[in-house]
């Protein structure tokens, strides 16, 4: 449920459905072949386009994540509520820009100077670990027209304007160097040692 990729499926068909050149990779986190099942058929139920999904169903070791990140020209997502999101961390660092919600701690380092940002609005939700998913805590609402308006828009910028998609890139690099590049970590660490009275050994 928190990773919402009912919605980022619908809105990529939604937006560049009828382009060929276009390709969604979904990279799904489980060994679940059950859920793995769910997930395709609901896809297949979507109906015909013209652009290619594809799901990736394994663990990837490093050296492959890699290569599929070279591959990779937008890192997309729709989640709901995240913790620091490493794979977008990840991504952005390797020059790839983002379309992505601006939400829970993504809003530390992402925003519209390194990509593009998918509107969002906070609603009542239940723990995703809870069984009976009671309204105990909130997470965001993604707004699905938003989505598929930043993969047009991405899909336009990374056709005909290599430039501006060149600065969105450079500017994600900066931005994940300045929030978690190894200075920046250790000047906070610092200061944070300081304040308690601690030094740096």
């Amino acid at each position: 449920r928190r990773k919402n990729w009912q919605g980022l499926i619908r809105a990529f068909l939604t937006a560049l459905g009828d382009q060929p050149d276009a390709t969604l990779v979904l990279k799904l986190a489980t060994d679940d072949m059950g859920c793995v099942r769910h997930v395709i058929h609901t896809y297949q139920m979507m109906g015909p386009h013209r652009c290619a999904v594809v799901f990736i169903c394994d663990y990837l070791g490093e050296e492959t994540m890699l290569r599929l990140c070279r591959a990779t020209t937008f890192y997309a997502h729709a989640t709901r509520a995240e913790g620091s999101c490493l794979p977008l961390m990840n991504h952005m660092a390797a020059g790839r820009p983002a379309i992505s919600p601006v939400h829970s701690a993504i809003a530390d380092y992402f925003g519209e100077e390194s990509g593009f940002v998918v509107e969002s609005v906070q609603e009542a939700a239940g723990w995703p670990h809870e069984s009976r998913f009671r309204a105990r805590t909130t997470w965001a609402r993604i707004d699905i027209d938003s989505l598929a308006r930043a993969f047009a828009d991405s899909h336009a910028m990374a056709r005909h304007r290599p430039e501006d998609y060149a600065g969105l890139a450079g500017r994600g690099r900066e931005a994940i160097r300045a929030w978690a590049g190894r200075q920046a970590v250790m000047a906070r660490l610092t200061n944070a040692l300081g304040e308690l009275g601690l030094s740096r050994r």
